[in-house]
C-alpha cells in the first residue's frame, strides 16, 4: 500500500529522533526516576519546559501550574470540550480543518460552523464578526499561523484583525499549535500574541516533531484552574514519567529546535520534488499554491472529475490520497485533494502521481 495522504512528518526523519537515546540517558544516569509519584497533570519538569518554551516576555508570560500533559492530542482535544462544557455546543473552525478534528467535535454533538480561508490565506474579520455576532459560538478552534490542510500561513495583520473580533465578542479561542513546528518561517507571531489571555487555550503534541514514540498532547491555560486540576485528577493519565522527563530535556536543551529545523529542511525539499513531480506526471490537470509548511499539498483539480472514482481508481492500485471533501462537514472541497510528501521515497513516487494524473484524466466529468 502507497499512502500519499499521510500527515506524519516526522516519516522522513524516522531514524533521527533524539528521544530514545535521551531515554536511555536518563535511565543510565537516574535510575531512581523509574519510580517517582503520581503526577495527574503531567512531569513537573516537562510543564516548566513548555511554560518556557511559550513564554514571549513578561507580558506573554506562562508558569508550570499553567500547562495540563494528555496522552496525546486527541486527550487534549477531548479535555478541552469537557472542561468548557461544550456537548451540544456551536463551534467555529478555519476551513479546511482537520478530518480527524471534525469528526471528534461531530462525536460530542456540536455543532460546526466552519469559517473558510481566502487563497491568500486569510481569514475575513467581518465575516468572523458577523459569525460571532448571529451564533452563540461557544469556542473559536484556530491554528497559530499554519493551516496545515493548505500549508498556508495568515498574511502579516490578520491573525490581530481575527483576535480583535474574537475579543470583542468575548469568545473562548483554542489556539491549534500543533503543527507550528513543520511551518517554513518564523517572522510572524502567532494567534496568541493578540488574544485575550483570560479566555485563551494553547493546545499542542510532540507527534509532529518527535514522532509516534512522544504522542503527548498538551494544553496551556491561565484560568479555570480548578475545573482543568478536576477534570486531569478523575481520568488519571499514566504517562511514562522517563519519556516525559527526556522531552523536557530535548525542549530546554534546544535539541528539540535543532531537530525542527533539520526536519523543515527536508520537508522543504521534499516538498520542492513533490510540486515538480505533481506537474509532470499529471500534465497539468491540478493547481496549487506552493505550501509555507506542513507536510502536503492542497491541489484543486483544474477541470470538473468525479473524485471519488479518481479516488476508488487509485485505491485499487494500492495508492490512497486523501478526498478534499474530508476536510469539511459542508460539502466543500469536492474537487480537492490532499498529496503528502512526507511519504516513503524509495517507492518510486513519480509512477503513483502518474497514476494519479490517469485517474484524473478518466474521472473527467462533460
Amino acid at each position: 500500500m502507497s499512502l500519499l495522504g499521510c500527515d506524519e512528518p516526522t516519516l522522513l526523519h524516522a531514524h533521527e529522533s533524539p528521544l530514545p537515546a535521551m531515554e536511555q540517558e536518563l535511565v543510565r544516569r537516574y535510575p531512581r526516576l523509574r519510580e517517582p509519584g503520581f503526577q495527574p497533570f503531567g512531569e513537573p519538569e516537562l510543564r516548566t519546559a513548555l511554560a518556557a518554551r511559550y513564554t514571549r516576555d513578561a507580558e506573554h508570560c506562562w508558569h508550570a501550574d499553567n500547562v495540563y500533559v494528555a496522552p496525546d492530542l486527541h486527550g487534549a482535544f477531548k479535555a478541552v470540550i469537557e472542561t468548557l462544557g461544550l456537548r451540544g455546543a456551536v463551534v467555529l473552525v478555519e476551513s479546511p480543518c482537520a478530518w480527524a478534528l471534525l469528526r471528534l467535535l461531530q462525536s460530542f454533538d456540536i455543532r460546526v460552523i466552519e469559517l473558510p480561508l481566502h487563497e491568500t490565506g486569510s481569514l475575513d474579520p467581518a465575516r468572523l464578526d458577523n459569525l460571532l455576532r448571529d451564533n452563540d459560538i461557544g469556542l473559536a478552534v484556530l491554528p497559530s499561523l499554519l493551516n496545515p490542510v493548505r500549508g498556508s500561513m495568515r498574511p502579516p495583520g490578520n491573525s490581530e484583525a481575527v483576535a480583535q473580533a474574537l475579543n470583542r465578542h468575548q469568545v473562548w479561542v483554542l489556539e491549534n499549535d500543533s503543527h507550528a513546528g513543520v511551518q517554513f518561517a518564523h517572522e510572524q507571531a502567532p494567534l496568541r500574541h493578540w488574544v485575550d489571555p483570560q479566555r485563551l487555550v494553547i493546545i499542542g503534541a510532540f507527534d509532529k516533531s518527535l514522532g509516534p514514540e512522544a504522542p503527548y498532547g498538551y494544553l496551556l491555560c491561565k484560568t479555570l484552574e480548578v475545573r482543568w486540576q478536576q477534570y486531569f485528577w478523575l481520568r488519571a493519565f499514566e504517562l511514562p514519567p522517563i519519556r516525559q522527563r527526556a522531552i523536557a530535556r530535548l525542549c530546554s536543551s534546544g535539541r528539540l529546535d535543532g531537530q525542527l529545523m533539520a526536519l523543515r529542511e527536508t520537508l522543504a525539499r521534499r516538498m520542492q520534488s513533490m510540486t515538480q513531480q505533481l506537474d509532470e506526471q499529471t500534465g497539468g490537470a491540478l493547481r496549487y499554491q506552493v505550501p509555507e509548511g506542513g507536510c502536503g499539498v492542497w491541489a484543486e483539480s483544474v477541470h470538473p472529475v468525479d473524485m471519488r472514482q479518481v479516488f476508488d481508481r487509485l485505491l485499487a492500485q494500492r495508492i490512497v490520497i486523501t478526498p478534499g471533501e474530508l476536510f469539511s462537514l459542508q460539502n466543500r472541497y469536492g474537487q480537492h485533494l490532499w498529496v503528502s510528501y512526507a511519504i516513503d521515497w524509495s517507492q518510486d513516487p513519480a509512477a503513483r502521481l502518474g497514476a494519479l494524473g490517469e485517474a484524473l484524466a478518466q474521472a473527467r466529468l462533460p
